[in-house]
């Protein structure tokens, strides 16, 4: 049962990690050079819905393979 925790979190991870790479590279991608206030907005939103899922999205996988590492060590 806890392989499959681990192995679920590893893809909730990986999914997390891959939609805040969207949102900063490809959504909000380089600012303008003399933006409207409107486009001020939404650069910001994409950018910090980037900057806060890919930490959490890493920080996941890295947690999940450790605890896969930990079983790995306790089985032997």
């Amino acid at each position: 049962m806890k392989k499959k925790v681990t192995n679920y979190i590893i893809i909730i991870g990986t999914v997390l990690f891959v939609v805040g790479f969207y949102a900063i590279f490809i959504k909000a991608g380089l600012p303008y050079l003399d933006p409207t206030p409107e486009m001020t907005r939404r650069w910001m939103l994409y950018y910090n819905v980037g900057k806060v899922t890919m930490p959490i999205g890493i920080g996941l996988v890295l947690a999940s393979l450790f605890l896969k590492l930990l079983n790995y060590l306790n089985k032997k």
